[in-house]
């Protein structure tokens, strides 16, 4: 091939396009970068700005008063949230004398007093108000001749003490509560068949209560009884009469029976998921601690008799 022929090949190479072969003038020339200004940054997000609107401050004081400090007390390490080490830190400068201390801790005493009596005058009334529109609800229905209507709480489980002005609801407050009192007429039958399967096997299975001895099992259903309300207590006439009936079945029977009651327990719905289930639900074992030392004074009665 001639010198000319081999220019004319290689302008014709230099000069052919198409796919992965630009114009010559776009293509990367030998010795310099085809982007000299490197990767653009990436753009940051900026954050969106505060508005009063969204009240950032309240948020903020939140987040600090509540945030947990660690300090020392009596030598030792503590945790403590900032309200409640400031609150201890105005009492500490209280006490040594300053005034304006002292000020400031009666005057936030006081309001949280005030909040407090308010509160409790503001629940009285209420319970008060429900209290007697559920009286009028089951009146007006006895003298219609109908059936009482179910109201939680009921009227008569509705303590309330007008000289302290607190409230105390010894029933259940709503429907899903019923299975918890129920169950305690449960267990109140199932000591009274035991007391008379003690009776029956001649087991003296005895407590002492202020100096009176008498049957453990009997004197469980006295407590029982009274963590019930009045009206879903077992009246005396009945108790003698399933007592009575108890005394002449055979230790065979009353085992079958004792055994019968605890399986009806043992599917009932639990008092801690009941419990669980309302905030507002009624403290049974409170209720049950508060009878205590009526049941005793009842059961000394009943022994006496």
């Amino acid at each position: 091939m001639t010198t000319s022929s081999r220019k004319k090949a290689t302008s014709a190479t230099a000069h052919e396009t198409g796919y992965g072969k630009p114009p010559a003038n776009h293509r990367f020339q030998k010795g310099r970068s085809g982007n000299p200004k490197g990767r653009p940054k990436k753009q940051r997000s900026t954050p969106k700005p505060l508005k009063l609107a969204d009240g950032p401050s309240n948020s903020q004081f939140e987040q600090e008063i509540y945030r947990l400090l660690q300090l020392h007390e009596n030598g030792k390490p503590v945790e403590l949230p900032a309200s409640q080490a400031l609150l201890r830190s105005m009492v500490a400068t209280a006490l040594k004398g300053n005034r304006l201390a002292q000020k400031q801790l009666y005057e936030l005493l006081k309001a949280e007093e005030q909040k407090a009596f308010e509160q409790t005058i503001k629940q009285y009334s209420h319970y008060a108000d429900l209290k007697a529109k559920h009286e009028a609800i089951i009146a007006k229905a006895r003298a219609q001749g109908l059936p009482e209507p179910e109201l939680y709480p009921h009227p008569d489980d509705i303590l309330l003490d007008p000289t302290t002005a607190k409230v105390k609801i010894i029933g259940p407050r709503n429907p899903d509560q019923v299975p918890i009192f129920k169950n305690g007429l449960i267990v109140w039958e199932y000591f009274l068949t035991l007391s008379a399967y003690l009776f029956v096997t001649n087991d003296k299975l005895e407590i002492e209560i202020g100096g009176i001895k008498g049957c453990a099992a009997y004197a469980m259903t006295v407590l029982v009884q009274l963590f019930l309300p009045p009206r879903m207590r077992v009246d005396q006439k009945a108790e003698e009469a399933l007592h009575y009936d108890l005394l002449h079945m055979t230790k065979k029977e009353l085992s079958a029976r004792m055994r019968a009651l605890i399986n009806k327990l043992s599917h009932a719905p639990t008092i801690s998921a009941q419990m669980n289930a309302h905030d507002n639900a009624v403290s049974l074992l409170g209720q049950f601690g508060d009878g205590m030392m009526e049941a005793v004074e009842m059961y000394e009665k009943q022994k006496k008799k």
